[in-house]
């Protein structure tokens, strides 16, 4: 991956574009478990060789990286996360 995309971190990123998604929950029950996009990141992954990379946790390695903004509309943190995302 290095070799190809100079770091782990450009690699995942441009499957994003680059610009994290924000997304609007109102509910807990509404925060989806896995992504279509991190089932594509998950594939190309064990494509490379990489284990245990599941859709699931990757879209946890996607909300902790900030790549997903995954807070409900009226957590405290919710604003904080959008003005870091900029």
């Amino acid at each position: 991956i290095e070799e190809e995309h100079r770091s782990f971190s450009t690699y995942m990123w441009r499957f994003i574009n680059y610009t994290p998604i924000i997304n609007t929950y109102k509910y807990p029950r509404n925060i989806p478990l896995k992504t279509s996009k991190a089932m594509t990141i998950s594939s190309d992954l064990v494509r490379r060789g990489f284990r245990f990379v599941g859709p699931t946790i990757i879209h946890t390695f996607m909300q902790a990286a900030g790549m997903t903004i995954d807070h409900l509309v009226d957590c405290f943190r919710y604003e904080e996360c959008l003005k870091i995302a900029e």
